[in-house]
């Protein structure tokens, strides 16, 4: 197995600081001493630049993008993003891209996306899938969203596992057929993506779709309670309406209130769920005389 480039070691290392402690003195000395390490691979960067070497000069874009081991210099960096990307350089592709979005360039980025796209670039493909989603009320709207669902597939295929996320996002809020993406969120799970869990819960708890099943609903809004979700306090609602209504194994009042009291536990008496889940409790007390 070869050992990283040098342009490799110094795009790993500017992601180490994301990883830093969190006290005070040991996040100042460390990243003191990755400063130190930015500046000298930095040097050796430049060193390299040499032709023929678009990895060494998209690392040079890299560090003058964000001030890496150098001035923080945005020409500079353009210039060598540039520099990389007329050599085939499919990321340095995809960071001019973001640039020309920033500048309102859409034409010029998109153009960018497609080339770094047909070289392989699973984060250029995700974006083009966003850029397709359409709702059915816009004008000219893709209504089956074939386009950007193309796109999320191919961004899968090559290795972007988060598209599985965002391809049912538009099966569930554009293309309006939820049931398509029932698939796509149980791999997402099986990946390890709790974003996956309250949206299995919702499409399962929805009474429009033909996947309709309160209760399997059930297990998968259990599991975003246990999460540092912001969506676990309206899970705990849905949970305490679903179990009231007779839909889990043991469920009746006593269930429904547990959640009820939980959420009420969770949420400051301001939030806006407070109020319902006391006009529920309300109402499960009122059934128990």
């Amino acid at each position: 197995m070869s050992q990283p480039s040098l342009a490799e070691k110094f795009i790993a290392s500017t992601k180490i600081y994301l990883e830093l402690p969190k006290d005070p003195t040991a996040y100042i000395s460390q990243l003191d001493s990755l400063r130190a390490e930015w500046q000298t691979m930095f040097k050796n960067l430049l060193q390299q630049a040499k032709p023929g070497d678009p990895d060494v000069w998209f690392a040079l874009g890299h560090g003058y993008s964000h001030g890496w081991g150098t001035n923080r210099h945005i020409g500079q960096a353009k210039a060598w993003f540039q520099r990389a990307a007329d050599a085939g350089h499919a990321e340095a592709m995809c960071r001019l891209a973001s640039k020309a979005r920033f500048n309102t360039d859409d034409d010029e980025a998109l153009h960018l996306y497609h080339k770094a796209a047909a070289l392989g670039n699973a984060s250029a493909m995700f974006f083009l899938g966003c850029h397709h989603r359409s709702h059915k009320q816009e004008k000219n709207a893709d209504h089956e969203n074939t386009q950007s669902i193309e796109w999320f597939q191919h961004a899968i295929e090559a290795g972007h596992r988060q598209a599985m996320i965002d391809i049912a996002k538009v099966y569930i809020d554009y293309a309006e057929s939820p049931d398509e993406a029932i698939p796509w969120l149980l791999k997402a799970h099986d990946e390890g993506y709790d974003a996956s869990h309250i949206m299995l819960a919702d499409v399962y708890n929805n009474p429009a779709t033909t996947a309709y099943n309160p209760a399997k609903a059930i297990p998968w809004y259990e599991r975003v309670t246990k999460q540092s979700s912001v969506s676990a306090p309206r899970s705990m609602l849905e949970l305490a309406k679903l179990h009231r209504a007779g839909y889990g194994e043991t469920s009746g009042n006593d269930q429904a209130r547990h959640w009820v009291i939980r959420l009420l536990d969770t949420v400051p008496e301001k939030h806006h769920l407070h109020k319902l889940a006391t006009q529920l409790l309300d109402k499960i007390d009122g059934e128990f005389i």
